[in-house]
């Protein structure tokens, strides 16, 4: 199939607009679902949203008027389009695009991966629909760009779509590792790390983190208690103590191909998670007023309570410094591991209330101020002013 294509520029990104029909994009496009794919960055596609748009379609006869975004590789696309000459026009910017001899998926959806599945599964039930036609712009990435496009689908579903875009911001580490082809450090070891713990604790049902760490400040309105930089920083000593439990050589082979680092990655991260949920499941024991509604848990709602500082930067920050100070990483199984800190925590003798926002941790945002709360949590407030108190007049 030939299809006349203009191409235009915003900012030196280069974009080519035209007009397919739904089974030409079918044949030649792909939907890049996180950790299906080494450039993943996608959730996988509701079913609930793209049947609904098969019945809209099919039965109230609706039209899809806005334009579906692909990506695609520049070395790729050029060969298949040529300058296009119409009889007394003299435009430089039409190219004729040849679909004949594609034989794979060059192009990435970056935004109708809904309108292409419910299309799919309309054109089931009335082949018709093979032959809608549909608006498409398609974005020109170079083979060490691709970034872009992640940073496009980013800023469509977070500003004008209101939708979750975590996945983005670990699709662009993933990047990164692949586009440098290995870990050269343990500065990025922890990096990686950091950012991947966090989003397993954000994903988690079983997690008092489900849905409680803002991943993306474009996003709004914005969700969470805390921000991803604030709990990554939080959680620094802690993963820092667990790489140096681990000796982790970075000289190895495994090292050095990025699919097997990210899947080591994820798996290192994924432990991480569980003992950290496992962690704060304990802290939720101690102070279950804190945190939102219980109930909430079974069904992977938000479990948070803005109303405390448990879950904001003091609280984190104070009980991972705890958790990273009696913690037994060569301990199995998790509960060993833990039972150090299960003792620190249940021992403590703050009161939920003492958690409040605006009471008697109020300030303490500091660094000073997170070691203050630590040593709050441990002795109390009373046993606090008092051990400060002597230390002043030694």
């Amino acid at each position: 199939m030939k299809i006349i294509m203009q191409k235009y520029q915003q900012n030196g990104q280069e974009f080519y607009s035209a007009v397919m029909p739904f089974q030409e994009i079918d044949r030649v496009s792909e939907v890049l679902v996180y950790a299906e794919s080494e450039y993943g960055y996608q959730r996988m596609p509701d079913p609930k949203h793209y049947q609904s748009i098969k019945n809209s379609l099919l039965n109230n006869k609706d039209s899809l008027p806005t334009s579906i975004i692909l990506s695609v590789d520049k070395h790729e696309f050029n060969k298949y389009i040529s300058p296009l000459s119409l009889d007394g026009y003299q435009n430089p910017d039409l190219y004729e695009f040849d679909t004949t001899d594609i034989t794979n998926e060059i192009f990435r959806i970056v935004d109708g991966q809904h309108r292409i599945y419910g299309l799919r599964e309309a054109s089931e039930q009335d082949s018709a629909f093979l032959m809608f036609p549909l608006n498409v712009i398609i974005v020109i990435t170079d083979e060490h760009e691709r970034v872009k496009e992640v940073v496009i689908f980013r800023d469509i579903n977070s500003k004008a779509k209101k939708l979750k875009t975590d996945l983005t911001l670990l699709a662009m580490y993933n990047y990164e590792l692949i586009n440098q082809q290995k870990l050269t450090n343990h500065t990025d070891l922890m990096k990686h790390l950091l950012i991947r713990t966090a989003h397993y604790l954000n994903e988690n049902n079983k997690s008092v983190w489900k849905n409680a760490i803002q991943f993306d400040i474009h996003e709004q309105p914005v969700q969470g208690i805390i921000g991803v930089a604030a709990i990554t920083n939080s959680l620094k000593p802690l993963i820092k103590k667990y790489i140096e439990s681990k000796s982790f050589d970075l000289s190895s082979d495994i090292y050095s191909h990025s699919n097997d680092v990210i899947s080591l990655l994820n798996s290192h991260a994924l432990t991480l998670s569980d003992i950290i949920i496992e962690a704060w499941e304990r802290v939720k024991q101690k102070w279950p007023k804190c945190f939102g509604d219980v109930e909430k848990q079974f069904l992977g709602e938000p479990r948070y309570n803005k109303a405390y500082y448990i879950q904001k930067t003091t609280g984190a920050n104070a009980i991972h410094s705890i958790l990273e100070e009696n913690i037994d990483f060569s301990a199995q199984p998790n509960f060993e591991m833990l039972k150090d800190f299960y003792s620190v925590i249940g021992k403590s003798p703050l009161e939920h209330e003492d958690w409040a926002v605006g009471g008697k941790l109020s300030g303490l945002t500091s660094k000073s101020g997170f070691t203050k709360t630590k040593r709050i949590i441990e002795i109390g407030f009373e046993n606090y002013q008092l051990e400060q108190e002597k230390k002043r007049k030694q």
